[in-house]
């Protein structure tokens, strides 16, 4: 254990030297350019400017590169429509300029993802001092996607086209055909279609279809998130059937086949209040939110008896749950992308939940707690803290308790020469108490130590801790940025009777290479080359190389929808 901490204690000094030695080079977004003396006037027009994907970001016209290969470009894509743009406005003709509507309005259509750059103006109107025009100026993103991937091992894979703004209305659709050469698979496909901010409701809607010989879901789902300080009702509805073939042991210890059928009703509604709080956690234009959830699960066909695998019980839970939110939102740039303007949460979040769940064999009540901090210190970087726990109180004893502490941390951006970059850490713990039979976690690429993809190892206590080194380059061709990573991934997993550092000491160290264009939607990449000491495939230290497209360690959303139970 001691030879265990030294370790760590060293990684830590390594990133420690490599912070202090290079120079200040922070860029946070300035105050709002907007001029504070038409502050409460009259708006009296809103125009909206959209550039298209290959016309540069100039305030003053529309600058097109005249190459045959950006007017097919901008020939095959379907600029997003004014009223889609229109309808993300918290604000509207007739009202007083308020500036923090007019940030969040441009936090808003940032959020889409649909556009690289989002700029809002404030133009005074010289045959009146009582009004102001506003002007939206947006440039477009390449948002088809061409979806493909193959297994050269099975023979397997899957192709298929997205659109996340579908002929310029925002809304969000990808049709893909699989094959699988198992022949209890074979041949399948899915089709997603989601259509945000239904008429400027800000009610999203979507529809899931998936099937294969094996494997079918479908759902439907409508719903209105808390996504900014004024909104004031919140609520959602989810209808979801599943149909799946899963292998079970039988009593020779033999492999066999069993059909798994459910259906699923999740459906919750809340109100949000405003409230004044002014300390050192929660500041002016707080809000308190009211919720209640009401979500049931029914089989119809189960492998096994609910009294052998409690998993497959039918059960509805009713609950309830209230919270604090306290967000604000800082820009900043060079944290997830590569040099666009980037919207950062910080603030607080306090929430309870508690309910009834009538299960089949027993009922029993539930409780959790969850409580985020998020913010910026000058002289430390981005600070976000969660602390989480859920239990569960039968009739007898206390079941599928669950402790979750995860904390994020980034630099300061920082320049070296020509280079800059940032430092990331994660640490996240995660243990789970009298969880059902069968309920265990992993400790494989998906939840944070790369190179190990399968679910060899797992537990019911898993502690993680993750450092990365996002360096980004001045260099870029056809629009493609290049930057590098470097990271060390620690994990131990062990089951909770034991103390966690009794686990073998998992570890990845590795580099590579990012790449992205900020005006294509999904043009992300990642490869990675990675090292672990010792990985439990093969039993012994390996090489491995890891593509993807989504990068580690992020940021944290403060964000209140649902009651929910708190995940293992």
């Amino acid at each position: 254990m001691s030879k265990i901490r030294n370790k760590i204690y060293c990684l830590l000094s390594i990133s420690l030297v490599f912070y202090s030695v290079t120079s200040f080079a922070q860029d946070l977004a300035s105050e709002n350019h907007w001029d504070k003396n038409l502050e409460g006037k009259i708006i009296r027009n809103i125009y909206v400017r959209t550039l298209n994907v290959a016309e540069s970001f100039d305030e003053k016209e529309n600058i097109t590169d005249s190459s045959w290969f950006k007017n097919l470009t901008n020939s095959l894509h379907y600029k997003t429509r004014d009223w889609i743009i229109k309808e993300r406005l918290i604000f509207n003709t007739g009202d007083k300029l308020n500036f923090r509507d007019v940030y969040e309005s441009e936090r808003l259509l940032r959020s889409t993802n649909l556009f690289v750059e989002v700029k809002i103006n404030i133009l005074s109107v010289t045959s009146s001092v009582e009004q102001v025009d506003v002007e939206i100026i947006t440039k477009d993103r390449w948002t088809i996607t061409l979806l493909s991937k193959y297994n050269p091992n099975n023979k397997s894979g899957n192709l298929g086209l997205k659109d996340n703004n579908f002929i310029g209305l925002g809304h969000s659709s990808d049709v893909i055909l699989s094959y699988n050469n198992d022949p209890a698979i074979g041949w399948g496909g899915r089709f997603r279609y989601t259509a945000p901010n239904i008429k400027g409701s800000y009610i999203d809607a979507g529809l899931r279809l998936e099937a294969n010989k094996k494997f079918t879901v479908k759902s439907i789902n409508v719903s209105r998130p808390f996504i900014t300080y004024k909104t004031e009702w919140i609520g959602g509805v989810e209808l979801r059937g599943e149909r799946n073939t899963i292998d079970i042991l039988d009593t020779n210890d033999a492999l066999i086949s069993r059909s798994l059928s459910k259906s699923m009703m999740d459906l919750w509604i809340g109100k949000s209040f405003p409230i004044s709080i002014n300390n050192e956690l929660f500041i002016n234009n707080s809000n308190l939110l009211t919720s209640i959830r009401v979500f049931s699960r029914n089989h119809s066909e189960r492998p096994l008896p609910p009294a052998e695998l409690r998993i497959f019980e039918n059960s509805t839970m009713l609950l309830l749950g209230a919270g604090i939110i306290s967000r604000n939102f800082y820009r900043d740039k060079f944290v997830k992308d590569f040099g666009v303007t980037e919207d950062i949460p910080y603030g607080t979040l306090i929430s309870f939940a508690s309910g009834l769940e009538k299960r089949e064999l027993s009922n029993r009540w539930y409780f959790g707690f969850e409580g985020i901090y998020s913010n910026w210190f000058d002289d430390f970087g981005y600070f976000s803290g969660r602390i989480g726990f859920g239990i569960f109180k039968g009739k007898d004893s206390w079941e599928q308790n669950t402790f979750n502490l995860n904390f994020l941390y980034h630099t300061y951006l920082y320049r070296w020469k020509i280079w800059t970059y940032r430092l990331f850490f994660n640490y996240d713990l995660l243990i789970g108490y009298n969880r059902l039979s069968g309920e265990k976690i992993h400790l494989n690429s998906s939840t944070g130590l790369r190179g190990i993809n399968e679910i060899l190892l797992e537990g019911t206590k898993r502690m993680v801790i993750n450092s990365e080194a996002r360096i980004f380059s001045p260099y870029q061709f056809l629009g493609f940025i290049l930057g590098g990573i470097a990271l060390v991934d620690l994990g131990f997993i062990d089951d909770v009777n034991r103390n966690i550092f009794s686990s073998r000491f998992y570890q990845a160290y590795g580099a590579g290479f990012r790449i992205k264009n900020e005006s294509i939607i999904n043009a992300a990449f990642e490869l990675v080359f990675v090292f672990n000491p010792y990985n439990p495939q093969n039993k012994g230290a390996a090489f491995s190389v890891l593509l993807s497209t989504n990068f580690e360690i992020g940021i944290r959303d403060i964000g209140y929808s649902k009651p929910f139970i708190e995940p293992f």
